[in-house]
């Protein structure tokens, strides 16, 4: 159910003041959620990101455990040959793609609404202090379709640091179907093989 939807019709130019934008617009929308609507948890996740399992439930049980967090286990999502066609906005995007990158990011995306947690510096809130790692997270960032692949590596060449980001963007264009993850490993179907050959990153 969408309560509230606030956005943003502005990009910055210059790179910092990007990252600098990103960290204040994830704290108004925090604090703009917390004067508008009444939760304990916070499920904070991107557009092109999906959790399976039970998180409803799993939240229930954590409310009664020693836990204020919990760090999301994602893997990223690849188009592969046969596997390519482009996302459409009435398809499901849970399961959307067949293989998965073994590299997984742990990431903090669902904690308890308390006045001390805010955001600080990048994607994640400071002040979650007991935090347990679990469920699991389908990124499709790199796997929504050919021409959006195209468009992330020449955003991240024209926006980010090259050193950090650019070159191995750069490096990336015309690849976007894949038979082995972007850091020569091999791909998995979504299940317990891929979490039993997960690399943390």
């Amino acid at each position: 159910k969408v309560a509230l939807i606030v956005t943003n019709r502005s990009w910055e130019a210059d790179i910092e003041a990007r990252r600098i934008a990103e960290r204040r617009h994830r704290g108004i929308l925090l604090q703009t959620a917390r004067e508008q609507l009444q939760f304990d948890w916070t499920f904070c996740f991107d557009p092109d990101e999906r959790v399976t399992g039970d998180l409803r439930g799993y939240v229930e049980r954590t409310h009664s455990s020693v836990y204020d967090g919990v760090r999301v286990q994602l893997f990223d999502a690849y188009m592969t040959r046969g596997d390519d066609a482009p996302y459409r906005a009435d398809c499901e995007l849970l399961h959307f793609r067949r293989f998965f990158g073994p590299e997984q990011r742990d990431i903090l995306m669902l904690w308890r609404n308390r006045s001390g947690v805010a955001f600080a510096n990048g994607r994640e809130p400071v002040g979650v202090e007991r935090v347990a790692t679990s469920l699991y997270c389908q990124h499709y960032g790199k796997s929504l379709s050919v021409e959006h692949w195209e468009e992330t590596c020449d955003y991240y060449m024209r926006h980010f640091p090259f050193d950090t980001y650019g070159r191995k963007w750069r490096d990336r264009k015309g690849r976007a179907i894949h038979t082995q993850s972007d850091f020569m490993r091999p791909l998995y179907e979504w299940g317990d093989t891929l979490f039993a050959n997960a690399v943390k990153m």
